[in-house]
């Protein structure tokens, strides 16, 4: 369905799904949540429509916490139909005071990895705060506590369950009337009286072929956002926050262990520097990470990166993006980057031949069509602001992102026109940060100064031993070539480098395992050697691996959680 028809819909023939103002009925009665002395929140999953295999999906998710925390969650299945185990009678019966679950006999082992205890519950306010203490209860048992609530229960009993937690997943099918019902849940949210309303995330369930762009922008839309204005106004957290999860293969397995990282508090974040064809080496990063079995939840890049990235959260391996890196080495592979501006008003190079190389391996996937979610930094050029991307095409995107300021035409999208993403923001740990991402892997290609200095003296040695001699193509390439050290295009990048130095040292400053595939002799414009450099980042990825095998596997999270004495995080 077309947008406009979806947004006629929406505002025409839906029905309002009717909800009595919380504060008319027990959203009074809510405390806050405790905060958690662990890394994870008090999260919560709730389906918005019955068609989905929401007990199959948390009985998978619940696996995965146990897999990533080595520690059994607890399962409450919310159901307004009768239930061996009712929340009225919870208030009539404390818990135990002997330290033990009071609940052990209700509890159904046939789930493994989890313990699932169903509950049922009507609208009565009672009710309401006898979730609220058995939620309390599970927490001093239980490291993570799983509350599924059907899609049957009635919206205002389903808002004071969500009052209780901190994080609230929202699971969405592609319907203008759940768009409708997830937005007027935010405002209800916003009534309670206890003042604390929990960070709201929706997540759009995708069956295998189903494409969400015109959904992504009728989201957008409703939430009176014009998609444009998202770019560089927002945070990384806010731009693009409908997430999606796909039932179909590999794309649901990766995304299920993301959720129950979020949930573990154990994700893994990879931030790809800019660096012209040094940004290569991002390459050799990733086969080392596949080859040892590190899985990355989420990837945010900028320039190179950005084009390295979009191509691994689409789905490709390493290898296959090393192939790819392949098509343009030797002599003239540059050259099949190029596309002359002329005149050269506002850059040498379009760079739109880039934007179309992506485009033959991704097509015109959008973001919402990534495996792993995907963050990609550009620069406005007239607010001189870092540009969050996490909506629209990829390949536009990248393009912006890559556009070298005096060596590309900016690149415009929307109302707004960007530039290389290196000016503002060239290494994004700090995207991964306000995504809240708590454990992140940096690739940084930018020299510092004193490596610089150390090449510089590298050379002087090595051209004061070589004989002196005339040499034509020598003579023709200073003269001639652009990009030789020295000239115009090669003077425009050391200088533009030379502003990003401090700005991605202080990103490696945010990051758990900074890489650094470094050379001697680099340059940026030498994409007609992607062997060297992807050799460059398994070699920088070889010499870290313990310490990258230390961050995947989450020590620090779980010895914390000894010390918790009421971490929980809670799913509907």
């Amino acid at each position: 369905m077309a947008v406009t028809e979806m947004l006629k819909t929406l505002h025409g023939t839906i029905a309002p799904r009717e909800i009595l103002p919380l504060s008319h009925r027990f959203g009074h009665l809510l405390t806050p949540p405790p905060q958690p002395n662990g890394p994870s929140p008090l999260v919560a999953f709730a389906p918005l429509t019955t068609q989905l295999p929401i007990a199959e999906l948390t009985a998978k998710i619940a696996r995965l916490v146990r897999l990533e925390t080595a520690r059994s969650p607890l399962v409450i299945s919310l159901t307004p139909h009768q239930a061996a185990f009712t929340l009225t009678n919870w208030l009539n019966s404390p818990p135990h005071l002997n330290g033990t679950f009071a609940l052990t006999q209700f509890l159904d082992a046939s789930h493994k990895g989890s313990d699932w205890l169903e509950a049922s519950i009507g609208d009565d306010a009672e009710e309401i705060i006898a979730l609220q203490k058995l939620l309390s209860h599970a927490g001093e048992h239980y490291t993570h506590v799983l509350l599924l609530a059907s899609a049957e229960l009635k919206a205002d009993v389903l808002c004071g369950a969500l009052g209780l937690v901190d994080k609230a997943f929202l699971l969405l099918r592609q319907s203008p009337n759940q768009v409708y019902n997830y937005h007027l849940i935010t405002k209800e949210l916003e009534s309670l009286a206890s003042g604390h309303k929990p960070h709201l995330k929706p997540l759009l369930y995708l069956e295998e072929g189903e494409l969400a762009h015109g959904f992504t922008e009728l989201f957008y839309r409703t939430e009176e956002i014009d998609p444009p204005a998202l770019y560089g106004r927002m945070t990384s957290e806010g731009v693009g926050s409908l997430q999606v999860l796909r039932d179909c293969g590999g794309a649901r397995e990766i995304q299920l262990r993301g959720l129950a990282r979020e949930i573990a508090g154990t994700r893994i974040g990879l931030a790809l520097s800019s660096g012209g064809a040094k940004g290569l080496s991002h390459i050799g990063v990733i086969q080392v990470l596949e080859e040892n079995g590190i899985g990355v939840d989420v990837v945010a890049g900028c320039s190179m990166g950005a084009y390295v990235g979009s191509l691994w959260a689409h789905g490709h391996d390493g290898h296959l993006i090393e192939d790819l890196a392949g098509e343009v080495k030797g002599r003239w592979g540059f050259c099949k980057l190029l596309d002359p501006a002329f005149p050269p008003r506002r850059g040498f190079i379009y760079g739109s031949s880039v934007r179309r190389r992506l485009e033959r391996t991704i097509g015109e996937a959008h973001f919402s069509d990534m495996v792993r979610p995907l963050r990609i930094v550009a620069t406005n050029i007239d607010t001189l602001e870092r540009a969050v991307f996490a909506s629209g095409k990829v390949a536009s995107a990248v393009h912006a992102s890559s556009a070298i300021p005096g060596v590309c035409v900016p690149v415009s999208i929307g109302n707004e026109t960007f530039v290389d993403g290196g000016v503002s923001d060239p290494l994004p740990v700090d995207v991964l940060r306000e995504m809240g991402v708590e454990h992140i892997i940096a690739v940084n290609t930018i020299p510092t100064p004193a490596y610089l200095r150390c090449v510089r003296d590298l050379e002087r040695e090595q051209t004061e031993a070589a004989p002196k001699r005339f040499s034509v193509w020598q003579f023709l390439n200073r003269h001639f070539n652009y990009f030789s050290p020295g000239n115009i295009l090669d003077n425009l990048m050391r200088s533009v480098h030379g502003a990003q130095i401090r700005v991605a040292e202080e990103a490696c400053r945010q990051a758990d395992v900074v890489l650094r595939p470094l050379s001697c002799d680099g340059k940026w414009h030498e994409f007609s050697k992607p062997a060297k450099y992807i050799s460059l980042g398994r070699l920088a990825a070889q010499e870290q691996i313990d310490e990258i095998r230390k961050l995947a596997r989450g020590k620090e999270t779980h010895e914390s959680a000894d010390t918790a004495q009421s971490r929980m995080a809670v799913a509907a």
